[in-house]
């Protein structure tokens, strides 16, 4: 490879410095095979550069300071990585690494239209992310975000606290595939001590990977699940091996370029984890000397991010040859397209940098309404940062919201004049209407809402320039997810299809129906507020929450048959939602089902008590088990 000055720039929703080292020994790997990096990000980096405070002009002048021209930025994002305001100008080719996409499907193709090239995580992911960016992607493995882990090593004097450990993410809300696994786990023979959770900080706001390596070291078996999209070898294994811990973890499409059967680890299949953690835990000697081959593996460079990069860097050799074009899509867009991009990315950065994300949304947003004020689109963007702002806080004094709050509601109104058949104009003030607690506006706007769906035969492309920041309202990971589900289930290169309409309809329809049952349950008309949760379950039939609402009402108006069935059917969809088996059992006690009630509240005390996150309802139920004996 010839001589390259490398930029890397770091996006992302976690903090970077916990997962990325360009030490001096890094720098000297790359130095050796031609490369000169420096990076640049809004923390520990060399450049330190906050893309909601500052942009391109700023990374350009320090880059000229340091007398540094790259040949190539890499930047790599998770999550809502924002980009830097302008960085699409840069006169050298971006390229753009998006972990996890299937997460933020909307928030990839914005970013893709500023950068001339793409790389995926592995084969299996090629298609979808062409499909949503356009673009051909390169393909890569999972990089391990680093060549040292410091945080991670084995500590001699930790006893085994644990025989099976799994450190991760385990909100159902977040992971809903995850759940029959994390339930397998916590159901294991109860002669065996369980620990399923992650180590966060209070706030929750970042992970403590020393905490993670203390676990680590307090257990026999470490167990790593990966993500149902991207089977691939990820920083939990690099963690595990690292911490001295023998790792149990399922096949992954990578596995071969990182691990090795029965040397530095051991494998499962789906229908045999159970014998398999059996088999290791009465097999101690076979057990540790994996975990000691496993560790000396790791330490030896088998993760390092160095050899990663190389092979990305090979693989984009060939299109850096030709002289550099900056034919990136963005630019070609009118300015107020670009604005409403620039905003839809500020507002959904919200999730890693609190309210900064929603002022800066309001930024690009007027801006884009001064350029087309006569727009449907840019009216209800504008609207819906200004309710953003008003409903989430951001400390501002009371004057200050009410002036949030009417700006809002006033061009949602605009838009209404505009297009008199505009639906997320009603939406929105629905939503707004909501969180006010005036029940009669959003009534009212519910029954105009489904008319003009069932009204609407042409004009569905106007739901898809602003439609993201529906979700701005209520903020609430759930709604997100389904969200980017149907984004990328009927983005095709950025265009809207007749089928996305569709999708919106049903999304829509979904959460203004949950929202009037729950009107009617606080009216207490809990029939037809259960007539309301059965029709919103018609349009998102995999929503456990629904079903669980649904149940709560029935259960209200007395059907406790019906009742149960609901519950029944929330538990199936989410085998750890507490709630609903909590309400089974309250249901069973009542008609005198004892024996029932007392197995379901075993089972879940057990899951209360092993996974982290649900210790909350351990107490619950304790008691059941104390009224059914």
């Amino acid at each position: 490879m010839k001589a390259m000055n490398l930029l890397i720039g770091i996006t992302d929703e976690i903090n970077a410095v916990a997962f990325w080292s360009f030490d001096e020994e890094v720098r000297r790997t790359l130095k050796e095979h031609g490369i000169s990096v420096l990076t640049f990000g809004a923390k520990e980096t060399d450049i330190v550069v906050d893309a909601l405070s500052q942009n391109y002009d700023e990374l350009a002048s320090q880059l000229k300071s340091r007398n540094f021209v790259p040949d190539l930025a890499l930047i790599i994002t998770v999550g809502y990585g924002l980009l830097l305001e302008g960085i699409e100008r840069a006169p050298f080719p971006l390229a753009l690494l998006y972990l996890e996409w299937f997460f933020t499907a909307q928030n990839l193709y914005l970013t893709s239209l500023r950068v001339d090239h793409i790389f995926a995580v592995l084969e299996s992911s090629k298609e979808d992310v062409k499909r949503i960016t356009g673009k051909d992607p390169l393909i890569t493995s999972l990089p391990l975000m680093g060549d040292r882990f410091p945080q991670f090593h084995p500590l001699p004097e930790v006893e085994k606290a644990y025989d099976v450990v799994y450190i991760g993410n385990c909100n159902p809300v977040a992971h809903p595939e995850r759940t029959r696994f994390f339930e397998r786990l916590a159901l294991l023979p109860e002669k065996y001590k369980v620990l399923i959770g992650q180590t966060r900080t209070p706030d929750n706001k970042s992970v403590i990977l020393e905490e993670t390596n203390r676990v680590n070291n307090q257990a026999r078996i470490g167990i790593n699940f990966s993500q149902p999209y991207m089977k691939a070898v990820g920083t939990r294994v690099a963690h595990t091996l690292m911490s001295g811990t023998f790792l149990l973890t399922e096949h992954m499409m990578d596995e071969k370029d990182f691990l090795a059967d029965g040397k530095n680890c051991g494998f499962y299949d789906p229908d045999n984890l159970e014998a398999k953690i059996a088999y290791y835990l009465a097999h101690e000697e076979e057990r540790e000397t994996m975990a000691k081959n496993g560790l000396k593996h790791a330490e030896n460079g088998a993760f390092f991010f160095t050899k990663t990069l190389l092979k990305m860097l090979d693989k984009l050799k060939s299109r850096l040859e030709s002289p550099f074009k900056n034919n990136r899509g963005f630019i070609a867009l009118p300015e107020y397209k670009q604005l409403t991009y620039l905003g839809m990315q500020a507002m959904f950065s919200k999730t890693i940098t609190e309210s900064r994300g929603f002022v800066k949304g309001v930024q690009y947003f007027e801006k884009a309404y001064h350029k087309e004020s006569n727009s449907a689109e840019t009216s209800n963007n504008l609207g819906v940062s200004y309710a953003a702002c008003y409903l989430f806080g951001l400390d501002l004094s009371d004057a200050q919201k009410g002036n949030f709050k009417g700006n809002a509601l006033g061009l949602f109104r605009q838009v209404q004049r505009i297009s008199k058949n505009d639906i997320l104009s009603r939406f929105n003030l629905a939503c707004l209407y909501w969180q006010e607690k005036d029940f009669k506006s959003f009534s009212q706007l519910f029954i105009e809402i489904n008319g003009l769906f069932e009204e609407l035969e042409e004009g569905w492309e106007s739901l898809f320039p602003y439609s993201g920041l529906l979700l701005m309202y209520f903020f609430d990971f759930y709604s997100i997810k389904r969200w980017q589900e149907l984004f990328f289930q009927y983005c095709h290169d950025g265009k809207p299809v007749k089928e996305f309409y569709i999708g919106v309809k049903r999304y829509v329809l979904w959460i203004l129906n949950e929202w009037m049952g729950e009107l009617l349950t606080h009216q207490e008309k809990h029939e037809a507020a259960a007539e309301h949760y059965r029709e919103a379950s018609t349009y998102m039939p995999d929503a456990d929450r629904t079903m669980e609402e649904l149940g709560r009402s029935l259960l209200k108006a007395g059907k406790n048959v019906e009742a149960k069935a609901a519950f029944e059917k929330s538990i199936a969809l989410n085998p750890l939602n507490a709630t609903s088996a909590l309400a089974i059992c309250e249901i069973e006690l009542n008609l005198g089902n004892r024996d029932r009630a007392k197995q379901i509240a075993r089972k879940y005390q057990l899951i209360s008590e092993r996974i982290s996150i649900f210790g909350s309802a351990l107490e619950h139920f304790k008691r059941v088990l104390a009224s059914a004996s």
